[in-house]
C-alpha cells in the first residue's frame, strides 16, 4: 500500500477505492486507504483530504479509546469539507463531545451548526438537493441539542428558553415532504421536553399527561421514566403507581443491561450508540436511589450494581464514583451475592485505575 501511495498520482484512485469499499459495508478496509489518502495528499487544502478525515471519524466514532484524539485531530478540517459532510461532522461532534459531559466544546460546536445553516439558509444559491437530511433538520437540531446541554445541567430555565426555536418551525421555506415530516418530529420533541422541564421544576400535576405521552413514544419511556425518577429522588414523591405501569418495559431493561455488558470490547464495534445505551446506567442508579429512599434498600443496591456494570462497560467514571460511594454506607445491607458482585465490580474498577488514574480517593471494596 506503501509504494502505491508513494506515487501520487494513484491518490484519487486509492480514494474512490476506498469511497466504494465503505458503501460495500468493508468499514475497515476502508479505514486504511483512507488513511493512505491522508498520510499521502500534499495538498492540505483538499476537499478529498477532509472528507477522509471525515470518513475516519464516522468509522471509528465507537472507538472508546481513542475517540477524543480522533475527533480533536478531524476538528482542524471540518471547515474544508462540502456543506453535507460539513453539517454532518457538526452534529457528530456535538454527540461525541455531549456524551463526555464536555459542555464548552458542545456548545461551541452547536453555534457553529447554527451558524452555518442560517448562512445556507439566507443563501439564495445554497443547495439543499445534495444534503443527507432537510436543512430545517439541522437548524431545529442546533436548538434541541442545546436544550440538551442545559438540561443535563440542570439548568432548566436556560433549556426551557430554547424549546420555542424548535417548537414550530413551519415557517420554514422551501420544506419537502420530508421537510414537514421533520417540522412535526420536533413539535412532538417541543411536547415532550415541556413536560419534562415542567416536571423537573416540581409541578407533580404534570405526571399524568407525560405518561400518556410515553406510553404512545415507546421508544422516549427509558428517558422519561429517569426524568420521572430524578424529580421523584429531588422532591420525595412517591410515583410507585406510574412505575408499575412500566413493570414490563423495566423487565426488558434487564435483558438489554445484559446485552450490553457483553458487549464490553473497545474493538469490537458492536456499541452503536453510547449516548443512547448510557441512559439504562443512569436509569438503574436512579431507581435504585429510588428504592433505597423508600426504604428498600436491598433491592436498590441490586440496581445501582447493575448501574456499575454498565458504567464499567462506557467507562463512565463519573457514574462509577456515584454508585461506589452510594453503596459504602449500606454495606451491612449486602447478602452473599452483592458482596461477590461488587468484590468483582471493585477489582475491575482497579484494574482501570491504574490506566485511567481517577479512582484513587474512592473507597476500597476489596
Amino acid at each position: 500500500m506503501k509504494d502505491l501511495s508513494e506515487n501520487l498520482h494513484h491518490i484519487p484512485e486509492i480514494f474512490l477505492t476506498a469511497e466504494q469499499m465503505l458503501k460495500e459495508g468493508y468499514d475497515q478496509a476502508a479505514l486504511l486507504l483512507y488513511e493512505c489518502v491522508i498520510e499521502s495528499e500534499k495538498d492540505h487544502l483538499s476537499e478529498r483530504l477532509a472528507i477522509s478525515h471525515y470518513r475516519i471519524l464516522k468509522i471509528q466514532q465507537y472507538d472508546k479509546q481513542n475517540l477524543e484524539e480522533i475527533a480533536i485531530r478531524f476538528a482542524s478540517y471540518r471547515t474544508r469539507l462540502p456543506e453535507a459532510y460539513a453539517l454532518d461532522s457538526l452534529l457528530l461532534l456535538i454527540k461525541i463531545y455531549f456524551a463526555q459531559s464536555k459542555w464548552d466544546e458542545t456548545m461551541n460546536y452547536i453555534e457553529e451548526l447554527f451558524q452555518l445553516t442560517q448562512a445556507m439558509y439566507s443563501n439564495p444559491y445554497s443547495d439543499e438537493t445534495n444534503l443527507f437530511r432537510p436543512l430545517v433538520y439541522y437548524y431545529g437540531m442546533s436548538f434541541l441539542w442545546k436544550h440538551a446541554v442545559y438540561d443535563s445541567q440542570n439548568l432548566f430555565e436556560e433549556s426551557q428558553e430554547c424549546i420555542p426555536h424548535y417548537q414550530d418551525l413551519s415557517w420554514f421555506e422551501g420544506l419537502n415532504k420530508e421537510g414537514q415530516k421533520v417540522v412535526i418530529n420536533f413539535q412532538k420533541f417541543a411536547h415532550a421536553n415541556s413536560l419534562s422541564l415542567s416536571i423537573k421544576l416540581g409541578n407533580f400535576t404534570s405526571i399524568p399527561e407525560y405518561i400518556k405521552y410515553l406510553k404512545q413514544n415507546p421508544n422516549e419511556i427509558i428517558e422519561g421514566l429517569n426524568t420521572l425518577l430524578e424529580s421523584s429522588n429531588q422532591y420525595s414523591w412517591n410515583i410507585q403507581e406510574w412505575l408499575d405501569e412500566f413493570k414490563i418495559e423495566i423487565e426488558q431493561f434487564q435483558h438489554i443491561s445484559i446485552t450490553m455488558q457483553s458487549l464490553n470490547d473497545a474493538q469490537s464495534g458492536l456499541i452503536q450508540d453510547i449516548y443512547h445505551y448510557r441512559r439504562y446506567s443512569i436509569f438503574f442508579y436512579k431507581f435504585g436511589i429510588y428504592c433505597m429512599r423508600h426504604q428498600n434498600i436491598r433491592e436498590g443496591i441490586s440496581y445501582i450494581l447493575q448501574s456499575l456494570e454498565l458504567c464499567l462497560v462506557f467507562n463512565d467514571k463519573e457514574g462509577i464514583i456515584s454508585g461506589l460511594s452510594c453503596i459504602e454506607p449500606h454495606r451491612s445491607f449486602l447478602n452473599k451475592n452483592q458482596e461477590i458482585k461488587l468484590k468483582r465490580l471493585s477489582e475491575e474498577v482497579k484494574k482501570n485505575e491504574k490506566n485511567n488514574g481517577y479512582m484513587g480517593f474512592v473507597p476500597s471494596f476489596g
